[in-house]
């Protein structure tokens, strides 16, 4: 596959049952057929997104074109396939021609086979291979690769972002909750005397924990309400990574959200729980 260097389009050279077997669909027209032949009217098949730039319509079959003097014969549109990636899931899918290649209008080179199959596609590369050699035994077959393989490929770098990413995001959150776990269960520490003192004075123990614990959970739910704004107004910074994900997950902010919200409220809780738990009498002579 390649562009065209005048207009911007790539076009790419195919034989029958391309679209089917990529799982293309043809969305008008036809596919290629045996009735096309190196001596019969040349046809093609465009993506969506070329029938729609230079058409005007989601339906030009029948339609000509034709690619200027350096390409003077006119192509008739016989369909219009789904508009397909090639090279990068993140590119905008480009305005695409499919040609037959008994029909191709330049000389064909290297050439990709596809082969699709109900099977594990490794187990039949040992009969591919003889199947060429049949053919041709000094045709080389290279670079023999499932279409897996090949998106893991392209998508090794945004994996490997990703991956580091997730690790990166699991330590913070990590350090965060040690961060509020310590600093609270520190402050209710601190307060234990003044526990002491309530308990001391006729509080109860549950009233004294319910107080601690809103405490914490007012302070969680500010630095809840502070981050998760921040953290959604970050998330442009990886917006350029993403393909059809948008970088502002409602589940994973709702999260680690939660998260810290529980760890404040144990971060509260267990620390005066146990402060509660102290006899007054002792609780009044902690420092």
């Amino acid at each position: 596959m390649k562009p065209h260097d005048q207009f911007g389009v790539w076009t790419n050279t195919v034989s029958e049952r391309f679209a089917e077997t990529m799982g293309i669909p043809i969305v008008a027209g036809r596919d290629f057929g045996p009735e096309d032949t190196a001596a019969s009217p040349p046809v093609a098949l465009v993506n969506e997104t070329m029938a729609r730039r230079f058409f005007g319509t989601p339906n030009p079959v029948g339609r000509e074109f034709n690619f200027g003097p350096r390409q003077p014969r006119q192509w008739t549109v016989a369909g219009v396939v789904r508009d397909a990636k090639y090279s990068s899931v993140q590119e905008a899918v480009p305005p695409t021609v499919y040609y037959l290649y008994r029909q191709a209008p330049t000389r064909l080179g290297q050439v990709a086979f596809e082969v699709r199959t109900a099977r594990d596609p490794l187990d039949l590369v040992g009969a591919i291979r003889r199947v060429v050699r049949t053919a041709d035994v000094n045709l080389p077959l290279i670079d023999v690769k499932t279409q897996t393989d090949q998106i893991d490929e392209t998508l090794f770098t945004e994996r490997m972002f990703a991956r580091l990413s997730s690790l990166f995001a699991g330590l913070a959150l990590l350090l965060a909750c040690v961060g509020v776990y310590g600093l609270l269960a520190y402050a209710v520490t601190r307060r234990t005397a003044e526990i002491g003192i309530r308990v001391a004075l006729g509080a109860q123990r549950n009233d004294v924990l319910w107080m601690i614990l809103r405490e914490a959970l007012m302070l969680a739910a500010i630095g809840v309400a502070v981050g998760v704004p921040t953290a959604i107004a970050a998330t442009r910074l990886v917006k350029s990574m993403l393909f059809g994900l948008e970088p502002h997950d409602p589940l994973t902010v709702a999260v680690a959200a939660v998260v810290l919200v529980i760890v404040a409220a144990a971060a509260g809780w267990i620390p005066a729980r146990r402060a509660a738990g102290v006899e007054p009498i002792v609780a009044l002579r902690y420092e």
